[in-house]
């Protein structure tokens, strides 16, 4: 059976820093999650920024970090729209739907050319060696049972799912991989933290991530857990990874 490990709530995912009284600390056991129901793009993509590490981008806590969320959130919408502009004019809002050519436009704006947005696609088994490669973390035995993630995560990857758990995402949802474990079969984990597992706490699964719906305001709850319970979005066939690269 399919199951996931979640880590006991007092777990801190810090990202180190040059010096230690610079290492932003985020708050698992707050769980803070996405911002709105559409915003799981921008909140992968500030995390994936954070674990550059760059001084020039300090996201050192929840609040630099959700400032980062809605900033990205901006203008991968404004990238969206003018996209929609020249590709399908008169095209409702609704309908309009933010691609990985929208977030690289908003990630070089945002770290103004910095960083770019790269995505390619795996089979599995190189998608294992691409995780473990960008993370750092090929084992569950890398990690303690309590240990602070940014000291033993070098960098994070994002994906796509349909289904996290008993979670559903009917049109997908961006969720972040810190690591992989196992052999490349349904026994297989990944380290997932989830920025909309749901909305209200012991309320029932929500599907959030559907751009028809008007923003919802939350709060949306997070979960940090090995998981081999996840429905990936595949593009055909294989697993797609996006990450955050130098330009």
């Amino acid at each position: 059976m399919r199951s996931a490990s979640v880590f006991p709530t007092l777990v801190l995912l810090g990202i180190a820093a040059p010096a230690l009284a610079d290492d932003p600390t985020f708050l698992i056991e707050q769980q803070v999650g996405q911002a709105t129901s559409d915003t799981c793009q921008s909140y992968v993509l500030a995390i994936a920024l954070a674990f550059k590490r760059d001084p020039a981008f300090p996201l050192r806590d929840w609040r630099s970090l959700r400032t980062m969320e809605e900033r990205l959130r901006a203008e991968v919408v404004k990238a969206r729209n003018a996209r929609y502009e020249t590709e399908a004019p008169g095209t409702p809002e609704s309908k309009r739907f933010a691609n990985v050519k929208d977030y690289k436009i908003a990630i070089n704006n945002a770290t103004n050319s910095k960083y770019t947005v790269q995505e390619k696609a795996y089979d599995i088994d190189a998608l294992g060696n691409t995780i473990s490669g960008k993370t750092g973390i090929s084992s569950k035995s890398n990690l303690g049972a309590s240990f602070i993630l940014g000291n033993a995560v070098k960098d994070v990857a994002i994906s796509s799912a349909t289904k996290i758990g008993d979670k559903i995402y009917k049109d997908g949802h961006l969720f972040t991989i810190l690591g992989v474990s196992g052999p490349p079969n349904s026994t297989r984990e990944y380290l997932v933290l989830n920025s909309a597992a749901y909305k209200i706490k012991g309320s029932p699964p929500f599907n959030a991530c559907q751009e028809s719906l008007p923003d919802s305001t939350g709060p949306y709850f997070a979960t940090l857990a090995w998981r081999n319970d996840i429905e990936w979005k595949l593009s055909g066939g294989k697993y797609r990874v996006i990450t955050i690269e130098n330009q």
